[in-house]
Order: structure tokens, then sequence, then C-alpha cells
């Protein structure tokens, strides 16, 4: 059992990758702890890249008549795919780099005897909700999803907080852990998600105000309840 996978979606972004995994090598880690930058079929363009040690490419299918897919669906697809080898999972975008020494042992450690939520500042950015955001993977995997299903991009942060808050487990800021928040220059990717916000923004609201909120709730808590370390054991 592995320690923690950050999941990156990323699209037509080569160059931020690139800088992504400059600031992934550069900044010592502590832990098992590995990358994964989640493309699809209709993105070739990080054909090629130098991948050091722990970070891979997952390329996943296109959606239904080809699209590209959503930040949504890349994120549940390799989350699914990771929940069963990893005590959490990460979710972070493209544009952010890692900057402090052992910053994954500083998010694990608040959700290493109880499940929950983590989040690390973000320079340049609120961090009154997590941007960027550590998951004990047996809350995601009892959800089945990491994005809420229905969202395409925007406002998981916001359900991350909820769930958070809401479910007595672990809600954690953890300001000494810092990210730089390399946001822009404006291109077509954030165009596309852009398109999302206000739709994300009704799907969130329905989701708030009905009854799956309270569903949800309740899953998060019986799975903190009932968690035993020795769920891990391999």
């Amino acid at each position: 059992m592995r320690d923690l996978m950050v999941i990156c979606p990323t699209l037509w972004r080569r160059g931020k990758v690139e800088k992504l995994i400059e600031s992934w090598e550069a900044t010592p880690r502590a832990g098992q702890t590995d990358l994964a930058l989640i493309t699809d079929r209709a993105d070739p363009s990080y054909q090629g890249l130098t991948l050091p040690r722990g970070v891979r490419i997952w390329q996943t299918m296109e959606g239904e008549g080809g699209e590209m897919l959503s930040t949504a669906d890349k994120t549940n697809i390799a989350a699914a795919g990771f929940w069963n080898d990893y005590r959490a999972l990460m979710s972070t975008g493209d544009d952010a780099w890692f900057m402090t020494t052992h910053w994954d042992k500083l998010l694990l450690d608040p959700i290493a005897d109880r499940p929950g939520f983590t989040y690390p500042d973000m320079t340049g950015r609120e961090v009154g909700v997590p941007g960027i955001c550590v998951i004990s993977s047996p809350i995601v995997r009892a959800l089945k999803w990491m994005f809420l299903p229905g969202l395409r991009h925007y406002w998981a942060d916001n359900v991350w907080q909820d769930l958070g808050q809401q479910s007595g487990g672990t809600y954690q800021f953890v300001q000494e852990c810092v990210f730089r928040d390399a946001y822009g220059p404006h291109d077509d990717t954030y165009t596309r998600a852009q398109s999302s916000s206000a739709d994300d923004n009704e799907t969130y609201k329905r989701w708030r105000t009905g009854p799956q909120f309270a569903q949800d709730i309740e899953t998060v808590r019986k799975t903190i309840d009932t968690y035993s370390t020795r769920d891990w054991s391999c």
C-alpha cells in the first residue's frame, strides 16, 4: 500500500506540465507518493515527455462522439483506478507547483489515524476552500467519486469543504504546506473550463439543497466511524 497518488487532469498544456514536473523533482517528498497526469486521446501533445520516477501519464478514452473528457471525468476515472492502492488521493491542477519540502507528509499526517480532508496554502489565491485537496481513499471509494458527478470543472472544492466540515472527520487547512498557484496566461483550456462555470454552480446548488447531500454526508460519516487501520494491511 503506497501513501499518496496525486491526480492531475491536463489538456494541451505541455509547457505547464513541464513546469509542474520541474517543481515535483525539485521538492523533496517524505513518503511513497506518485503523480498521475490524466489526459485523453484527443490530446497527443504529451508524447515524448520525459517523466521522472513516480510520474506517469494516464491516457483515458474520449467520451461519446470523441469529445474531450472533463476535469471531473478524468479525476473520477483515475480515482477508481487508484483508491485500492493508495492511502489517500490528491486532486490538483496543472497550474500548481510543489514548493514545500515533505509536502506530502504535512498533508497526510492529519489524516493518518482518522480519515478526512486536508488542503494546503495556495499563494496568491483564496484559501477558504480546498482548491487542492487530499482525501482519504476509503472516503472516495465509499462515495465512488472524487468529483461530484454532474460537475465538469468547478465547485468541487465547495463539495469537499461541505463533506469535510459536516461529516465529523478531519478537515484541516495545512498552512505550513505551500503550493504556488501559477494561474495564467489565459488559453483555450481555461476558456473551455469557464464555459461550464454556470452549469457547475447549478449542479452544486441542486446537490447542496437536495436529498443526495444528506446521503453523501452519511456515507462519509459511516466510513470514518467504521475505519480501521487494519483495512490497509497488505
